[in-house]
């Protein structure tokens, strides 16, 4: 998250001076109206301390969407293989977090959902591929999918047929 640099010396200040009163032995902060006041000011800090420029809004636009580009790209690479969100995340230099926040932010999924529309995406591609002459096990495990029940209903939700269905209508032709 970026901040106004300038607002964070006066916010631990702030803080530090709140706590001191707080923890000394004749606190003068703890009338309704002083703990009012201190809590309005206490926001008013927080709120200079999180506000962004525009400029540096479109740069943290600009960022996010690389960083899903690249985890994008990534996951399309290594679909196959049993990643995790904090594997993605460190193939393009984000933090977990961050990666979850940008996905967000820029596609409205988590890298996770992505990962396994992409994984599904593939499964479907093999499964009618006149090339490839798998099972659906074989194929699911292959890309990527460990829990083959899991995997089987989220096909039959995204495609609106089970995936023996797919496999057996390429068969047919």
């Amino acid at each position: 998250m970026a901040t106004a640099p300038d607002a964070a010396p006066a916010l631990r200040e702030l803080i530090r001076y709140i706590l001191a009163d707080l923890g000394s032995a004749r606190p003068i902060h703890i009338s309704a109206g002083a703990c009012h006041s201190m809590e309005t000011l206490l926001w008013e800090h927080f709120r200079v301390f999180l506000a962004v420029s525009e400029g540096e809004e479109a740069e943290i636009a600009t960022e996010s969407a690389a960083k899903v580009r690249m985890a994008n790209d990534f996951m399309h690479g290594h679909y196959d293989e049993p990643l995790t969100v904090e594997t993605i995340a460190m193939s393009v230099g984000a933090s977990a977090r961050s990666l979850q926040s940008a996905f967000r932010r820029v596609t409205g999924q988590t890298p996770w959902e992505r990962l396994t529309a992409i994984r599904l995406e593939a499964v479907r591609h093999r499964l009618l591929s006149p090339q490839d002459t798998g099972n659906v096990t074989a194929v699911a495990m292959n890309s990527g999918f460990s829990h083959l029940g899991r995997f089987a209903a989220l096909y039959r939700k995204t495609y609106g047929e089970r995936p023996s269905e797919t496999l057996a209508r390429k068969l047919r032709k």
